[in-house]
């Protein structure tokens, strides 16, 4: 293990986008990139989120779009729902993990955890159904063609149909 110094020093230089993906490595990785989050944000002047977010009081772990909103997910396993303005508009629970990846699909938004849980929202925030296929976290979708591809820590890559039902691994 290297440091703590040099991770500090290594991940005070990453732009935003560099700095999530590294998160998503480790817990270790994770627990040192949450303490650069918010810096990383008012160096490129999106400061909406990060101070909006202290309600929450939890950090932001992923970031997506759907219905024309900002989605956040955070460590605590809630995502959460903001308008252009920067304010919260809608707050999902049901998670009990971090949020690893988002995507709008067929007008559901589906969200993926570390403990390998995706659950389907629909336009009112309310969770239409929870899959467990995955044995690893979730680490992103991919739209293909009209199914949704998953894949997980693990390999594993599932395929999801136009409703977010399961269809094949």
């Amino acid at each position: 293990s290297l440091p703590r110094e040099l991770h500090a020093s290594i991940f005070s230089q990453l732009d935003y986008e560099s700095l999530l993906s590294s998160t998503k490595v480790c817990e270790r990785w994770l627990e040192i990139g949450e303490k650069f989050v918010p810096r990383a944000r008012r160096r490129k002047g999106h400061i909406n989120l990060v101070e909006v977010s202290k309600e929450g009081n939890s950090p932001i772990s992923s970031l997506g779009t759907f219905n024309g909103l900002l989605v956040s997910g955070s460590v605590d396993g809630k995502i959460r729902w903001w308008n252009i303005k920067g304010r919260c508009v809608r707050t999902l629970t049901g998670h009990s993990d971090t949020l690893m990846c988002f995507a709008d699909h067929n007008h559901l938004l589906a969200s993926g955890s570390v403990d390998g849980e995706i659950r389907w929202w629909n336009e009112r925030g309310e969770c239409a159904h929870t899959e467990t296929k995955h044995k690893s976290r979730i680490v992103q979708f991919e739209a293909f063609k009209h199914l949704l591809v998953s894949g997980s820590a693990d390999g594993g890559i599932n395929l999801w149909d136009r409703d977010g039902h399961f269809m094949k691994a």
